[in-house]
């Protein structure tokens, strides 16, 4: 990038917000430290000292009204994004639906599960007390 001023190659630069040029520190009247010091609106907002001293209405109105362009599209994306927000609501109402069913499904899954252990450990129960049946059937019969 060169310098709009003295046409030196920079890496680093200001930038004017009134003329969009960039400029070396040198140039713009700066000391890096100075101006690294600076919050970034104050950077956004820099001027050179010629757009600073011009008195030309007219360069500051384009600028104004590019602003003005810049935010009514901004503005005129809002009824899409309005609309894209109550699709993603709908649709997490729907996930809120879903997760709650799959919740329910899943208790009945614990309940059943309950159920079939019961039922295991009482069939255990049941084969321990045949085993000793079959034992002392065997003791009587022999």
């Amino acid at each position: 990038m060169l310098c709009a001023i003295c046409q030196e190659t920079i890496n680093d630069c200001v930038s004017c917000y009134g003329c969009k040029n960039h400029l070396c520190y040198g140039c713009a009247g700066l000391e890096e430290k100075s101006y690294r010091r600076l919050n970034q609106d104050k950077k956004s907002a820099w001027r050179c000292a010629h757009c600073k001293n011009t008195k030309n209405e007219t360069s500051i109105n384009e600028v104004i009204l590019k602003e003005i362009r810049d935010i009514k599209s901004r503005v005129n994306s809002i009824p899409e994004l309005l609309e894209d927000v109550k699709t993603i609501k709908c649709e997490l109402e729907e996930l809120k639906d879903a997760c709650n069913e799959n919740n329910k499904r899943l208790d009945e899954f614990d309940t059943t599960i309950a159920t079939m252990e019961e039922n295991v450990s009482e069939i255990n129960h049941i084969k321990d007390k045949l085993a000793i049946t079959r034992v002392d059937f065997d003791r009587i019969h022999h």
